[in-house]
């Protein structure tokens, strides 16, 4: 569990740090140099995976005398960049003056200052302490005992490294009586400082780890979790029955792990971590199109809208609260299936675990009956899951689960029928038998669960997320590696590489079934031609980096259908250069005059049917996409089809009028205006009236004779007349309207709001 913790790390810098590791040691570095790195991967992993956690650095061991014997480098707080150069420079120092600090003094130094620090906050305090042991003390029997009771007191861990120091003693033994005995390869001055650490590690036992060098740089190495704390995410009921509950608590067991968010800052500016300044936010500002100013608008004033045609509803709020989809928060199990009908695969998202509430007995038992009873009976439970009040309810399935001391439930999302979709993919060839005995064969030598050793070669308690380790290793080489010079992304870490292909290690025992799989399937390369593409997106031709693939001379032959209907044939070459020939041209042209959106001119826009071509203005009005002028285009054809009738002489008008009622039915019955069905019906109805009250009953005759009539359901769902309607209405010479009754209240009460409610 994740919780606060204040660390001081305290470095000893005698001159016995500068010297080599061992035999010229790990690699060929320094004592200081492998410290450095240690540091520098603690703080690593103090940064990304536990942001609760604050480190400070002391340095000691600098002078032989006086009272400058520690150095504070950084005091307790949240590690940052800064604090990682700060440690990267330590490498460089020198220092010719001692050996090294009193190991002892600078303990006791150190647990006073994270004292200070912590007083009486709920921390846990750590100090983590590196050091060749070269250094002179002046503490006895007596003083060491003061410094044990005071490590007592303040509750300090301390974990100590040593550098050719301490190297004889095990860890997991935790036998003291190798410190007790003088090492041969230390001088007087480690050995006197072994046998009193001796005496702390067995006064504090725990309290206090000693760690040789090679033993505390393998721990370094290994990678952390990200700690987090355990909330309960669902408080409250399982509901079994409409009278059977179980108070439950339940907790995010595993979740996709996602990589933290990075911020944009300007190059402008000088970067500051501590501050905002520099920091790109986006601010999304309003105005109207038509605005030459482009003034802002304020945010009160904008509304959501949506599209229902070519119409634009607003939706305030409160209306879009009240349309939203209602539930209650609640963990309901909707039934018990046999655990064979759940695949697997068909899990989703991450697992939560199910317990009972820890201050409830009975909830205890109930949980503890229901898991036996689901394995006795090998089923599972289907549940119904709402997180929240009005949140979006979740289909999930819950495994029962047995431990040593505890019973719980498993609970992961599964899909619904309508979420599953099943891809088809071409039949395999056949294969042989010889084949099938080879695979399984490979199977079985590819276990990673048997190994020669006995250990499991995929071990998920060392597997770590490869991508998120990766993606902090990749920042801090950027940090030491600042922009501006030739950096690449790094390689990825062995240590990442791996645990990421376990599989490495049980090659050698499947050696001889790999080669026989490799004679039993004959593998044959596939030779890829380099065809001319004949398929080309308008975007690359905008694209000033794109280039047309070069004509081939043995260029494949495509077949075109012309506009008489005959197939000629032409080569991909010339249809190439046709393309780079279109290319050159809209390079040439300025980028504001590419699209069509930006030479829109309001001027240009037929706002009105005019008599000359009333059927195409009429169309135009009707398709046009930037301002919606259906209403006025179905008006305007009205009245031009009551203006042809009423100035034709001798049906002089009769066809243009004739064209128009057509045009007129056709934008009413199309795909995108079929709200408008009913206004043709009104019109059709009203027409007809007046005509047979007229002397132009002729041409209403031509109306039967092309078969004009209503719009029916069949055309558009907003018309309610049936075609036996239409066709009854059509040769119906007077008392249409009293014969279909409430026709014009029909339409005249018609309001696209009504679609909505």
């Amino acid at each position: 569990m994740a919780g606060k913790e204040a660390t001081i790390i305290l470095l000893d810098m005698g001159s016995s740090m500068q010297q080599y590791l061992g035999d010229r040691g790990t690699n060929g570095q320094k004592r200081i140099e492998i410290a450095v790195n240690c540091i520098k991967l603690l703080l690593q992993q103090k940064m990304f995976n536990t942001k609760t956690h604050e480190v400070g650095l002391i340095l000691f061991g600098l002078k032989d005398e006086g009272d400058d014997k520690i150095m504070y480098i950084r005091g307790i707080g949240k590690p940052d960049i800064d604090f990682l150069k700060n440690v990267q420079d330590l490498k460089d120092y020198q220092s010719d003056e001692c050996e090294g600090g009193d190991i002892f003094e600078a303990i006791e130094q150190t647990i006073d200052v994270i004292h200070d620090y912590v007083k009486e906050k709920k921390y846990e305090k750590k100090i983590q302490l590196m050091t060749a042991g070269f250094g002179k003390t002046s503490y006895k029997e007596k003083q060491i005992m003061d410094l044990i009771e005071k490590a007592r007191k303040v509750q300090t861990k301390i974990n100590v490294i040593g550098f050719d120091f301490l190297k004889k003693y095990n860890p997991e033994e935790s036998n003291t009586d190798v410190l007790k005995k003088d090492d041969a390869a230390q001088n007087t001055r480690q050995n006197l400082n072994q046998k009193l650490f001796s005496v702390v590690k067995d006064e504090l036992g725990e309290q206090i780890q000693l760690f040789p060098s090679d033993v505390a740089i393998k721990i370094y190495e290994q990678f952390r979790t990200r700690q987090v704390n355990l909330r309960s995410k669902f408080n409250g009921d399982l509901q079994l029955a409409p009278n059977l509950n179980i108070a439950v608590q339940m907790f995010t067991k595993t979740s996709e792990e996602k990589l933290p968010g990075l911020k944009m800052y300007s190059l402008a500016v000088d970067f500051n971590p501590h501050c905002e300044s520099g920091q790109i936010e986006r601010d999304v500002i309003m105005a109207l199109q038509e605005d030459p100013n482009l003034n802002p608008i304020d945010k009160s004033n904008i509304t959501k809208a949506y599209h229902y045609g070519k119409q634009l509803i607003p939706v305030t709020q409160a209306l879009e609260a009240q349309m939203n989809y209602t539930s209650n928060r609640e963990l309901k199990v909707l039934g018990f299936v046999d655990s064979k009908k759940v695949p697997r695969q068909s899990f989703m998202a991450g697992v939560d675990i199910i317990i009972a509430n820890k201050n409830d007995s009975v909830a205890k038992k109930g949980i503890a009956a229901l898991c036996h009873s689901m394995i006795q009976t090998n089923k599972y439970a289907i549940a119904r899951y709402v997180w929240r009040n009005n949140g979006a309810p979740k289909l999930c399935v819950l495994t029962p689960q047995i431990g040593k001391d505890y019973e719980c439930l498993y609970m992961c999302q599964i899909p619904t029928s309508e979420s599953v979709r099943d891809f088809q993919f071409n039949s395999l060839k056949e294969s042989t038998k010889e084949q099938q005995d080879l695979m399984g064969s490979l199977i079985d030598k590819m276990d990673l669960m048997n190994l020669e050793d006995g250990e499991e070669a995929l071990q998920m308690k060392y597997t770590f997320n490869p991508t998120r380790q990766y993606f902090y290793q990749t920042v801090f080489h950027r940090v030491f590696n600042p922009p501006d010079a030739d950096t690449k992304i790094p390689p990825l870490d062995p240590n990442i590489r791996d645990y990421i292909t376990p599989e490495k290690k049980v090659y050698p025992k499947a050696a001889e079934e790999l080669k026989k799989i490799k004679e039993s399937f004959q593998l044959q390369e596939q030779e890829i031609k380099d065809e001319i593409s004949k398929k080309i997106f308008w975007q690359q031709l905008f694209n000033p980096n794109y280039q047309v693939p070069a004509a081939n001379i043995n260029a494949p032959q495509v077949q075109i259908k012309m506009e008489n209907g005959q197939m000629e044939s032409e080569d991909v070459e010339q249809q190439a250069q046709i393309l780079v020939d279109v290319k050159e041209e809209l390079e040439n042209i300025p980028i504001s005059k590419k699209f069509a959106f930006d030479d829109y001119n309001k001027d240009d826009v037929v706002r009105k049917v005019s008599s000359v071509s009333p059927v195409d203005d009429f169309f135009k009005m009707m398709t046009n996409k930037r301002e919606d002028l259906v209403s006025d285009a179905i008006s305007q054809i009205q009245g031009m089809i009551s203006q042809l009738i009423e100035t034709s002489i001798r049906g002089s008008y009769y066809e243009k009028a004739l064209e128009c009622i057509k045009a007129f039915r056709k934008g009413c019955t199309s795909e995108y205006e079929q709200l408008e069905a009913p206004k043709f019906n009104n019109f059709l109805n009203t027409f007809k009236d007046k005509l047979l009250k007229s002397d132009q009953k002729g041409f209403w005759k031509m109306l039967i004779q092309q078969g004009i009539t209503l719009i029916t359901d069949k055309e558009s769902t907003k018309s309610n007349f049936t075609t036996k309607e239409a066709l009854q209405f059509l040769h119906q010479e007077e008392d249409v309207i009293q014969n279909i009754p409430e026709v014009r209240k029909q339409i005249e009460d018609y309001d696209i709001m009504d679609e909505l409610e």
